[in-house]
């Protein structure tokens, strides 16, 4: 064999190499794990929302596509303001990129969405989210907390929630027992006093009292 076809044959046998090394690098790429998905979507959101809250409710295997993955998360943003939002979103990655597929509203606007109200009583529904109890205390127009938001600012107003089983009579001024409650904490900056509230797992406003911050 001439060197020429030598060389024709070493030029084919190469070709096919790197051919065979191109068709896999550019059609097999390895499955994505659950953790790596998850991680992909939570980066994308922190970037975007620094300041919010976010959750992982769920992720499960994606029904639209093999080696793509269903990730629930929950997200709160402006969560110390009288008024939280709070949503749910669904993502389908890598299937359907990085944009929601749910999107799933529960208060926004200093609105609570789902609550059902008859006569200014709430039936059937239990607040089990401090934000959500937050969101339900300062739409009600309570006029407690309305005069002391008002009086300071809304946007110098810090609040937080804590529920209890019970609060005893002996940790609050109003000498009083309540049993499923929030107690509800609104400190504005330029006060000396912060302004409590008690609500119901079901959203109803029991009382409320100040105390020196």
């Amino acid at each position: 064999m001439d060197l020429f076809a030598k060389v024709i044959i070493a030029a084919i046998i190469i070709g096919v190499i790197l051919g065979a090394f191109f068709l896999l690098k550019y059609t097999y790429s390895p499955q994505l794990t659950q953790a790596q998905a998850q991680q992909v979507v939570m980066s994308d959101l922190q970037a975007h929302s620094p300041g919010a809250i976010i959750n992982v409710v769920n992720v499960s295997p994606s029904k639209l596509k093999n080696d793509s993955w269903s990730v629930v998360v929950n997200i709160v943003y402006n969560s110390t303001t009288p008024c939280p939002a709070i949503l749910t979103e669904s993502f389908d990655y890598p299937a359907l990129g990085l944009s929601p597929t749910v999107y799933s509203v529960y208060s926004d606007n200093c609105s609570i969405y789902g609550v059902g109200s008859l006569l200014g009583k709430y039936y059937n529904y239990v607040i089990s989210s401090p934000y959500i109890a937050i969101a339900q205390s300062y739409a009600q127009n309570y006029t407690p907390i309305k005069d002391y938001v008002s009086r300071y600012g809304y946007n110098a107003t810090t609040v937080h929630a804590k529920f209890y089983d019970t609060i005893p009579a002996n940790f609050t001024p109003l000498n009083d027992t309540f049993s499923n409650s929030w107690l509800i904490n609104y400190t504005a900056g330029g006060s000396i006093q912060s302004l409590f509230v008690i609500m119901s797992t079901n959203g109803t406003i029991t009382n409320s009292y100040t105390e020196n911050s």
